[in-house]
């Protein structure tokens, strides 16, 4: 092979590289803005034939269009900038300096704001609550927690009557998942992020620190807490018979519409409904979904809490979330669950769950 043929094979090996480059490029971020799509369709869309076409079909279209036209205008813009960096260095230098600033100010003074807050809401925490815990457990993650049980609290009263809250309500703080899940395992409660215990003596509730705490460390980001005053709320309002006669799903379903929905868990609500979907053949029979009880086994606890949310987010969608609090207040007033049920939406768990389940 002589030079000419050899810068020849060169050239043609750097060209295919050039272009195996490009084509992983172009998938990388069709791939990257599918997933973004996705999850805005699974924030409009619920289960259902409709959620089948618009995440299989059309996701892709729409991900493919917005990348090519990124791949468009991304380069002229890119130009525009180096252009305007050529004319003025320094101005360009003041521009990212103040985008620079701007960016360390937007993320320190919520951080800032947070700290001077903690302490206040902690303090009220004491007017509702009743903190159990041992004295060596770091201070910081128990102000967190009783600052975010505080907001939890205040934030679900304004959804509903706010029951009397005297008196206080125990809150058992463990140090970590681990002291918490063996007092789990000796009391044969089975596996979860916290606990809310109702009987004729009044409610207490059970929560980790690391788990309770702020997921960002600094920011109110945590969801235990207001999943577990949902329940707590329930067992105040209701007196613990009318507590227990509301089934599992219903009690879990919209502890966690609340704890996800009003916190605004925006990834969470639509990973949520993708997994739903995706695990569509492995849901539970409407006997053994609307009648389910908690045991040790994680695996199905875990995607009977995601069916759940799921299907009261399917009801609220048709119904809406006060005639689902309605059903609360009417267990309250003497009403059973299942006629008040019947009555609001027009049938019980097993019709309004195996219609649902087909839909999906």
């Amino acid at each position: 092979m002589n030079s000419s043929q050899l810068l020849t094979s060169k050239a043609r090996i750097g060209a295919t590289l050039n272009l195996l480059g490009a084509v992983a490029g172009l998938l990388f971020w069709w791939a990257a803005t599918l997933v973004v799509v996705e999850l805005f369709i699974a924030e409009t869309v619920s289960l259902g034939p409709w959620f089948d076409t618009m995440a299989g079909k059309a996701a892709p279209v729409i991900a493919l269009s917005i990348v090519i036209s990124l791949k468009r205008i991304g380069p002229r813009v890119g130009n525009w900038l180096i252009e305007l960096h050529k004319r003025n260095h320094r101005s360009s230098i003041l521009v990212a300096t103040a985008i620079f600033l701007s960016i360390v100010i937007v993320s320190v003074t919520p951080v800032v704001a947070e700290r001077m807050s903690r302490t206040e809401d902690a303090e009220r925490a004491l007017q509702s609550f009743i903190p159990v815990y041992n004295s060596r457990l770091e201070p910081e993650k128990v102000l967190r927690t009783l600052a975010e049980f505080e907001r939890a609290r205040r934030y679900l009263a304004k959804q509903w009557v706010a029951p009397d809250w005297s008196p206080r309500i125990p809150l058992h703080l463990f140090p970590d998942i681990t002291y918490y899940q063996d007092y789990m395992a000796t009391r044969n409660l089975g596996w979860a992020g916290g606990h809310v215990s109702c009987d004729k003596n009044g409610v207490t509730i059970n929560v980790p620190l690391e788990h309770a705490s702020n997921v960002l460390e600094e920011m109110p980001a945590s969801r235990t807490p207001v999943h577990e005053m949902v329940h707590a709320i329930w067992c105040q309002s209701l007196g613990h018979n009318h507590f227990w006669s509301i089934p599992l799903w219903f009690h879990e379903g919209m502890a966690q519409r609340y704890a996800n929905e009003l916190r605004e868990q925006f990834t969470e609500r639509n990973l949520n409904r993708w997994i739903v979907w995706l695990s569509r053949d492995e849901l539970m029979s409407a006997g053994e979904f609307c009648d389910f009880s908690i045991h040790a086994n994680r695996a199905p606890v875990q995607l009977f809490y995601r069916t759940s949310w799921e299907f009261i987010r399917s009801l609220e969608s048709n119904h809406g979330i006060e005639s689902l609090n309605e059903v609360v207040w009417d267990v309250g007033a003497g009403i059973s669950f299942n006629d008040s049920l019947r009555g609001r939406f027009g049938a019980t768990c097993h019709k309004l769950y195996s219609d649902w389940t087909q839909g999906v």
